[in-house]
């Protein structure tokens, strides 16, 4: 059935894996971001700082949150922004 009740296990993923997998994401992204030397996309801006603490965003608080985002945008990189913060997706849902 293609549209149905998810099965426990399915392809051998459950919720901690795919939060780990996130995590672990996250934290190659956050590695990267001093070589960028960014105003916004610093972890001093991180609204939540302990990944413990984080779903499958980083949500990033800047004045120029907006600029951000539609300067990624205009690079093909699909980001969210609510007001001041800038969101980056890791989940599953996300390419």
């Amino acid at each position: 059935q293609r549209f149905g009740k998810a099965r426990p296990g399915c392809l051998g993923i459950d919720a901690g894996t795919a939060q780990a997998h996130a995590q672990a994401l996250q934290a190659l992204f956050l590695a990267g971001l001093p070589a960028l030397r960014h105003p916004v996309l610093i972890p001093a801006n991180l609204v939540v700082a302990h990944a413990a603490d984080r779903g499958n965003f980083l949500t990033f608080r800047h004045v120029q949150a907006a600029a951000c985002h539609r300067a990624l945008h205009e690079a093909g990189i699909v980001t969210d922004v609510r007001g001041d913060r800038l969101r980056v997706g890791f989940g599953l849902y996300h390419t």
